[in-house]
């Protein structure tokens, strides 16, 4: 087939110069270099998301064998990490592909500049470690051919690994052999189906290009078209009156849970910075209930700001957590971090083990204003920093003047963004049978630092 003009110039650049040195020889596992290949696109979306910055780096040794820091130099603008021209690495997937005789195959499906393209990139293990020793695309290869091939029916990303390659005319392995299934990159922008299998569990990984500012107040007796429930279960909630009415009961439905009902999330994101802010009421009657803002890509794959109630000996208190779950491979345990604070512990609470009236009594006149006049929970992107806060306009009472309070959590990290805006009501493991409601009252996406 003829290629486009340009893709076989880069071809032709890069055939002559990723030519691989005869010491890479060595066959890594596919765990390893998924690891490795991981790490990479981490490392360049830490300068811009671009390879010819990033090739500029003492970095780059580190990852690339040299003639390929010299081919990604001679190729600019166009991004052989991303198989396109001018624009950032935004969100990428990997999985493991062939597997040759002194190497490995990792292929990466890659968002940028708003259409998701399939890498090829063939790892090797050399005397100083792990290298990318040659790369090759969907639409171009080393040797100039176009390749064509339909997508496959699952909508799961890792669900199919490519096959051994097979022998080309000159006994070297094909990179991009015609048995081998092309990578699902439409699973990059779109969510799964509610009640898919197992082995592909529920996504909500939205596509970018939403104007900010975006504001939904609920109104009318369905969701707007931004939305999508994931798992939906059309007994719980209802959209009425200006607000989503939750039922929660069951003891589960986390963000951390492939089988959580009612899922709330939005199709589309910014490419900029953002404050996502959540107007919300919580009536945790089960005292094991909460409400979730979360930037969510998967069970295995978010940041997620939670206001809960937790019951223990001295009765219910309020608190707030930002968790922050990241995958380092399929063949690897997803990796948490985050903080939990307590609010009733002497902070808007002296302590609720104490009959004072700035002990236990003014925490319940704090969970019943939460429940009948709400709170504010703000998610913040600020480049690879992620913050959270709970704002509360706190009753007067007894000894109290109350006012507007606002508890900011410590911030976590992260190089890309997980995946949409995601509203989630739930309860914890110790609710047992209880019953709990929340109301989500108002949604807003605003430019950084405009709410």
């Amino acid at each position: 087939m003829t290629p486009l003009p340009f893709r076989f110039r880069v071809a032709v650049v890069l055939a002559a110069c990723l030519a691989l040195p005869a010491q890479l020889a060595a066959a890594p596992a596919a765990p390893q270099a998924l690891t490795f290949v991981e790490t990479l696109y981490r490392s360049v979306q830490a300068v811009g998301g671009r390879s010819d910055v990033f090739a500029q780096s003492p970095a780059a040794s580190v990852f690339f064998a040299e003639n390929v820091v010299e081919a990604i130099g001679i190729v600019a603008p166009f991004d052989p990490l991303t198989g396109a021209e001018g624009a950032p690495i935004e969100r990428f997937q990997l999985r493991p592909g062939a597997q040759l005789a002194d190497a490995i195959v990792v292929e990466a499906a890659v968002l940028s500049g708003g259409s998701p393209r399939l890498v090829r990139l063939t790892v090797v293990d050399g005397d100083a470690g792990l290298v990318v020793a040659d790369l090759a695309g969907a639409d171009w290869t080393l040797d100039g051919k176009v390749e064509t091939a339909s997508a496959p029916a699952s909508t799961s990303l890792f669900d199919q690994v490519a096959p051994a390659p097979t022998a080309g005319a000159s006994g070297a392995a094909d990179t991009a052999p015609a048995s081998t299934p092309p990578l699902d990159t439409a699973a990059l922008i779109a969510a799964d189906e509610a009640g898919s299998a197992a082995s592909a569990p529920a996504q909500s990984n939205a596509a970018p290009g939403l104007s900010l500012p975006f504001e939904d107040p609920f109104d009318g007796t369905e969701l707007g078209p931004e939305w999508a429930v994931i798992n939906p279960d059309e007994n719980s909630y209802v959209v009425e009156r200006g607000e989503v009415f939750v039922i929660t009961s069951g003891a589960d439905d986390r963000v951390s849970e492939a089988d959580a009902d009612n899922i709330f999330a939005l199709q589309a994101m910014p490419a900029s910075d953002f404050d996502a802010v959540l107007d919300a009421k919580l009536d945790a009657r089960s005292g094991e209930d909460g409400i979730t803002l979360a930037l969510w890509g998967s069970p295995d794959d978010y940041i997620a700001l939670r206001a809960f109630v937790n019951t223990r000996g001295c009765g219910p208190a309020l608190y707030l957590s930002i968790a922050n779950r990241r995958p380092l491979g399929p063949d690897a345990e997803p990796v948490l971090s985050g903080f939990t604070r307590n609010l009733f512990d002497n902070l808007w609470v002296r302590t609720i083990c104490s009959s004072s009236p700035e002990g236990r009594a003014y925490g319940n006149v704090v969970l019943n204003h939460v429940a009948t006049e709400g709170f504010r929970l703000v998610l913040s992107k600020r480049g690879n920093i992620y913050g959270g806060r709970i704002e509360v306009d706190l009753p007067a009472a007894e000894g109290f003047d109350g006012g507007a309070t606002v508890y900011r959590m410590q911030d976590v990290a992260r190089f890309e963004l997980p995946g949409s805006v995601a509203l989630l009501v739930g309860q914890n493991q110790s609710a047992g049978r209880g019953e709990g409601v929340g109301r989500l009252d108002r949604f807003a996406l605003m430019p950084a630092g405009a709410q």
